[in-house]
């Protein structure tokens, strides 16, 4: 699953993570990557996979890049900046962030259990990040229904088209 997580998103996994699994976590998430502490109170069966995977990503996300080495997130990130959107590194990042949420709740499901839900899902994560159609373009993406410039444009996509929504609201 980890494996398959780094070929996915290109990153390196450092050659040690340590993890701590608290009951009482000092963040109000019950997850941190720096370093990796994740609260078991809250985070429970497959739920506890996907988290302890999504931040020991984080932690490969930084060591791939203090490596000096390109991955997914580069492209994600040159990509949204450079398209029409012109998006902040901010909300870029937040891109990248939920492409990391919908990796992990793949990963879960193809490896551990076919009925995870998504942590991201029930918070509205995706749809806050701007990209709520995200899980179905990873999971195309992943097992490469898609290439990567299909995903990118994919992603670019689902943000113009919560944009138009939201200006139509105005």
């Amino acid at each position: 699953m980890a494996r398959r997580q780094a070929e996915l998103l290109e990153l390196s996994w450092p050659e040690q993570i340590n993890a701590f699994l608290v009951t009482d976590c000092y963040d109000p998430r019950g997850a941190y990557s720096h370093p990796l502490t994740v609260d078991i109170s809250h985070n429970v069966g497959s739920t506890l996979c996907e988290t302890l995977l999504h931040e020991a990503t984080h932690v490969a996300d930084v060591h791939t890049s203090q490596l000096g080495q390109r991955s997914l997130k580069n492209n994600v990130m040159e990509h949204l900046r450079g398209t029409e959107l012109r998006l902040s590194t901010t909300k870029a990042w937040n891109v990248w962030h939920a492409t990391i949420f919908a990796s992990s709740a793949y990963q879960v499901r193809t490896h551990i259990d076919p009925d995870h839900i998504d942590y991201a899902l029930p918070r509205n994560l995706y749809a806050h990040f701007g990209v709520p159609g995200l899980p179905t373009l990873w999971e195309r993406f992943a097992t490469q229904e898609i290439d990567e410039q299909e995903f990118l444009a994919g992603i670019v996509y689902d943000l113009t088209s919560g944009l138009r929504a939201r200006t139509k609201q105005s």
